[in-house]
């Protein structure tokens, strides 16, 4: 179920929204997200995702999970006017994710939890069902809410149980007042238990080879329930060893002590209970004779063993880990943020300068994080907790990152990816400092776009990065020795600077490089097989292949000073480099390298390549250079930036008659599409990157390129 909701929020397609749902969403919600489906259905239709193969599968999963026969993805439910959010909160007890679906009739859903067999509540103008221990969905006719929380372990430490111990005794002993006395009425579980326990309501067996046995029941029981669902008759004969090996558990068990018994007999007796009704569902009645069977030669109650008292008192407090009521809490907690959510909040993120600021509505999905920073230090406190205590200068360590926003927007031919990162004032300073410097514009002197497979490119002021990196190498790390080496590391940091002569080293590497793949070279390569004759006897044979590997020209300023001469002119002495007509072959005396490899220098660019008509042109003078206004503008906007020629690469490479999925891989040559990936000039304490994806000119849109792809996949 918890798959259906999920899938019902990704075709939340919005259009113009009478009830804004951000109305719900707390002001201090630290993580946010939207989805605008407006966007989609510009360039797709209902009708087009309806007869398309993704949907046709959605609405054959949606149909056999909710028991009610789908023809559109309209049937769900789901308003087509209104917008999808999500977002997360943190408090002192509870981490809860929130998901807040528009409904334009709540039919479905109901039918569907109803099929599902779960207990529907009412509250007041809502029904809410629970899920799981710690997941609850809530729904009106306007809306659907699903929390999912989770209870924060620390919170625990010094907590006060007593009162929801007393809560769960009293609850304990109504129940116990209303059972059965005799043992096997209970084993028989004639009355419908309310809800099928799980894996997490597996109780600690203090035997072993019990809580195996226990274990693996759960996991026999999840696979007979799949083969039943399925009608898989064909997959009983493979638990019979499943079974085999839970009767070896129980040939492993002598006598059992408290409180085993009980627990055992409680949480076979309901998956037992379930399991059985399950396998009802078989078509043939020799499947369900086979199904039973199987059933009965797996299922083991505490009369099967000598049962003992145990002379440890299991009752004492000391040895409680208090697992059953912070269970309990968690559930509590959690239902009561769905009930919170279900009104809109006294404060909303509306009111949130930070969130509206950075929403576009333009964009198709906008994610939000209020800070980067805190959010990571949570995660590593989580870490750390578990480990050894949360050093809290770990929050220090990640104070530079703040806010960040992800937007992505379909914009006719293209798909574009937009992320923007928020610096504190001494990590943008450093990160200004250190991208202060332009790529080297004679680098496109030596590009021909007619045959880049692709580019990768980044510049830096090199001397500047040598002065910053120990400052920030100090500011990141420093903290994780909580304080204890902080001066040392100062102190490490003064010394590199004081060693190194920035200035000397950033004549020889100036900062800026660009990596250009620029064909396809073939070569001849040996390697070892095995032949085989007809006693299976084999014998080692030395063979030959070809193979593609790309060419590549890599460039990097420098200047060409009397270090640089003194270099290479030890090399050639050690006979490691060959001088060839004005450059430099690299001698592969081991044929460690794939290719050929040379270099050079000329008008201050280090020149790396392994195409020697390549370099002998540019020796020469004679290379011609070819590269679009586009491509400059990405390469010199920011401080990185990528290309990949999708389409050339795929031509470059056919696809081979023997590989797996050779028809997807034929249909991704085809149809591949060019990649950019680009950066921006920090500006305002802000970094700016964007992928896009460039869709091929025999696909109207993204959308239904991707819809064609889908169709192409077996």
């Amino acid at each position: 179920m918890k798959y259906l909701l999920l899938i019902c929020a990704l075709f939340s397609f919005t259009f113009n929204q009478a009830q804004d749902l951000r109305e719900h969403i707390p002001y201090n919600a630290t993580f946010v997200g939207s989805i605008d489906g407006s966007k989609i259905l510009e360039s797709v239709t209902i009708s087009e995702l309806d007869n398309s193969k993704l949907g046709k599968e959605m609405l054959k999963a949606f149909s056999k999970e909710s028991g009610q026969e789908l023809s559109s993805i309209e049937d769900i439910g789901i308003n087509t006017n209104a917008t999808t959010y999500f977002y997360f909160e943190k408090n002192d007890s509870l981490s809860y994710t929130v998901l807040l679906v528009p409904l334009k009739e709540p039919q479905f859903l109901e039918q569907a939890f109803i099929h599902d067999k779960a207990k529907i509540m009412q509250n007041n103008n809502y029904k809410y069902v629970q899920a799981d221990n710690n997941s609850y969905v809530a729904w009106d006719n306007n809306k659907m809410v699903f929390v999912i929380g989770y209870s924060n372990d620390e919170y625990f430490t010094d907590y006060d149980f007593s009162t929801i111990e007393t809560e769960l005794k009293e609850v304990s002993e109504e129940s116990a007042e209303g059972q059965v006395s005799e043992v096997e009425e209970v084993m028989e579980a004639t009355e419908q238990p309310e809800q099928e326990l799980t894996y997490d309501d597996l109780p600690y067996l203090y035997n072993y080879s019990l809580h195996l046995y226990a274990s693996n029941y759960y996991y026999f029981s999840e696979d007979l329930k799949q083969a039943a669902k399925n009608n898989n008759s064909d997959f009983l004969e493979q638990l019979e060893e499943q079974v085999e090996q839970l009767k070896g558990y129980i040939a492993e068990i002598d006598s059992i002590s408290n409180p085993d018994p009980e627990n055992l007999d409680n949480f076979i007796s309901n998956r037992a209970y379930f399991l059985k009704q399950a396998a009802l569902s078989f078509e043939d009645p020799s499947d369900r004779e086979y199904a039973q069977k199987l059933i009965d030669e797996a299922t083991y109650y505490s009369d099967s063993f000598k049962v003992y008292e145990s002379p440890y008192n299991y009752d004492d407090t000391s040895y409680l880990d208090h697992y059953d009521e912070k269970r309990v809490l968690e559930s509590k907690w959690t239902a009561y943020m769905l009930h919170k959510t279900m009104v809109p909040a006294q404060k909303s993120i509306m009111k949130n300068k930070q969130y509206t600021a950075q929403f576009d509505s333009k964009a198709v999905i906008n994610i939000w994080n209020s800070h980067l920073g805190n959010t990571m230090s949570e995660i590593y406190s989580g870490m750390y907790n578990a480990l050894q205590g949360y050093p809290k200068s770990l929050d220090e360590m990640m104070g530079g990152y703040g806010e960040f926003s992800a937007n992505l927007y379909l914009e006719g031919p293209e798909a574009r990816i937009s992320v923007d990162m928020e610096l504190s004032d001494e990590f943008a300073d450093i990160y200004q400092r250190m991208g202060n410097q332009k790529i080297n514009s004679n680098f496109f002197k030596y590009l021909n776009e007619d045959k880049l497979l692709g580019y990768m490119s980044y510049n830096v002021n090199f001397k500047n990065t040598l002065e910053e990196y120990p400052r920030l190498l100090a500011k990141t790390y420093g903290p994780l020795m909580e304080g204890k080496m902080q001066d040392e590391i100062a102190i490490g940091a003064d010394l590199f600077s004081l060693l190194l002569d920035e200035e000397a080293v950033a004549k020889l590497i100036k900062g800026d490089a660009l990596l250009a793949f620029t064909g396809i070279n073939e070569k001849e390569v040996t390697y070892t097989d095995y032949e085989y004759d007809e006693d299976y006897n084999y014998t080692a044979v030395e063979k030959t292949k070809t193979e593609k590997l790309p060419d590549f020209i890599l460039m990097a300023s420098t200047e060409e000073m009397s270090l640089t001469k003194n270099i290479i002119a030890y090399l050639v002495k050690k006979q490691l480099v060959e001088a060839e007509n004005g450059y430099y072959k690299i001698k592969d005396k081991k044929s460690e390298l794939p290719l050929e490899v040379y270099f050079a220098i000329k008008n201050d660019i280090f020149f790396l390549t392994t195409s020697a008509s390549d370099i002998s042109d540019i020796i020469n003078d004679r290379y011609t250079a070819k590269l679009s206004g586009k491509h400059k503008k990405v390469i010199k906007q920011g401080n990185f930036s990528a290309f990949f020629n999708g389409k050339r690469f795929g031509e470059a490479f056919p696809v081979e008659t023997n590989m797996p999925n050779k028809k997807i891989a034929e249909y991704a040559v085809k149809n591949a599409s060019d990649f950019y990936l680009k950066s921006s000039k920090i500006k305002n304490k802000t970094m700016h990157g964007e992928l896009i994806m460039e869709v091929p000119a025999n696909h109207k849109s993204t959308i239904s390129y991707l819809l064609d792809f889908i169709e192409h996949i077996d």
